[in-house]
């Protein structure tokens, strides 16, 4: 796709820029939440083989749950919408963290399977049965372990909080169907009232086989779109423009409090832009403050008075006004806003020194925005906005350039001046 000019989300790049690397990871691990919507993402291209590890025929990713019991908006359900699968067992791969001291049987969690017809399957998962915890043979915790180890998937090399190593385990239980069915939907439940029960890997299966396999992004917020042998295509359903304006913006002490923010799924980013630096001064040095814009001083107020706005000012599609993007170029991004109000303009582009904007010609700072990207204030009304690439280094290349020509041309009329023997 590079000779197509396609943009890729994490560039063509072999050495990604370390917050680059960070961003993508935090998209990977957190699928239900907005950060591949900030990213400006609109299609997921997934291998048909699943690279990770697999036992029984299930594949999984102990950095990619499908379920994490402990991640904010996933403690109670979390529903996967898949073609109609005939099934009558679920084979399951799992662990519990910081669950040691539960007894054996205890309840913590179920897998809801839907058929067709809209009757509902709850499959009890059982500590000791069907999983357990995952750090079972630490020095520290098998003392106080509680429930029996079963299947063991695979090990994964844990370390304690005194950095000595320790094998961290992964289960697989296979959980035969009440009758069998057609299942459309699978959906988590975690019942733990402490800790964690973190699903890796799930598949659907029938005769004694796993069938079908269920996969981060088979939830509702992504559609496939085309499949080959090869590759299947989702559709991000719930995407957002490449710019948009949000009402107001949030300070954060740090990158990765940004990102753990970013993270959560109910994290509206119509809502607010998250910085890294107080509102009214800018990297640039151009902003300073007391020339905070109205947008600007409600978005500090509305933070330290615990606003938000959330799910709920996203999903009423309330905004301050619109932002479309007229001309963009490779060191160039013309946009025009028109708000009622001012408001913070986000542009899904990097932020990297160098680049400067420019409000109806007058220059004014950018923000790190939402970890990877930029932001500038815009007043009410109607404006334009142009990002240009004008770092200093091509000034001063420029300025070294016209000097040295200088200096030869000065060279070359004193030779000529120079009377010859």
């Amino acid at each position: 796709v590079v000779p197509l000019r396609v943009q890729a989300a994490g560039g063509y790049s072999s050495l990604p820029f370390r917050r680059h690397s960070r961003f993508s990871a935090a998209a990977w691990a957190s699928l239900e939440g907005p950060i591949l919507d900030v990213w400006n993402v609109r299609f997921l291209l997934i291998p048909r083989r699943f690279p990770g590890p697999s036992y029984r025929g299930v594949s999984f990713d102990v950095g990619l749950p499908l379920f994490d019991g402990a991640r904010p908006g996933q403690s109670a359900r979390l529903p996967f919408s898949i073609p109609e699968v005939q099934a009558q067992e679920v084979l399951l791969v799992s662990a519990l963290r910081r669950g040691a001291d539960l007894p054996q049987g205890t309840l913590v969690g179920a897998i809801l399977l839907t058929d067709e017809q809209g009757a509902q399957q709850r499959l009890p998962i059982l500590a000791g049965v069907h999983t357990a915890e995952a750090a079972y043979d630490r020095e520290d915790v098998r003392p106080v372990v509680r429930h029996e180890k079963p299947t063991v998937a695979d090990i994964v090399r844990g370390t304690d909080p005194a950095g000595k190593p320790y094998p961290s385990y992964v289960y697989f239980a296979t959980i035969p169907l009440p009758k069998a069915a057609t299942v459309q939907r699978v959906a988590f439940e975690s019942t733990l009232p402490s800790g964690s029960l973190e699903v890796y890997g799930l598949g659907l299966g029938r005769d004694g086989a796993q069938v079908y396999e269920v996969r981060p992004y088979y939830t509702a917020k992504y559609r496939p779109v085309y499949s080959d042998e090869e590759v299947t295509i989702y559709e991000n359903q719930s995407t957002l423009p490449r710019a948009f304006l949000a009402p107001r913006a949030a300070f954060l002490p740090d990158g990765p409090a940004v990102l753990a923010r970013l993270s959560s799924p109910d994290f509206d980013p119509l809502a607010e832009v998250l910085l890294e630096e107080p509102v009214g001064v800018s990297t640039e040095g151009d902003l300073r403050a007391g020339q905070a814009s109205s947008a600007e001083e409600r978005g500090i107020r509305n933070k330290e008075q615990g606003g938000g706005g959330g799910q709920e000012s996203r999903a009423s599609g309330r905004s301050p006004g619109s932002a479309v993007i007229r001309e963009y170029r490779d060191l160039s991004v013309l946009v025009e806003t028109e708000a009622q109000e001012s408001a913070f303009l986000f542009l899904g582009d990097s932020y990297y020194p160098g680049w400067r904007a420019y409000v109806d010609g007058r220059e004014t700072g950018i923000y790190r925005a939402n970890y990877l990207f930029r932001a500038v204030s815009v007043p009410a009304g109607r404006h334009e906005v142009e990002f240009l690439f004008q770092p200093e280094s091509f000034a001063v290349g420029l300025w070294i350039s016209g000097a040295t020509v200088g200096f030869l041309v000065l060279v070359l009329a004193g030779m000529r001046l120079i009377p010859r023997a």
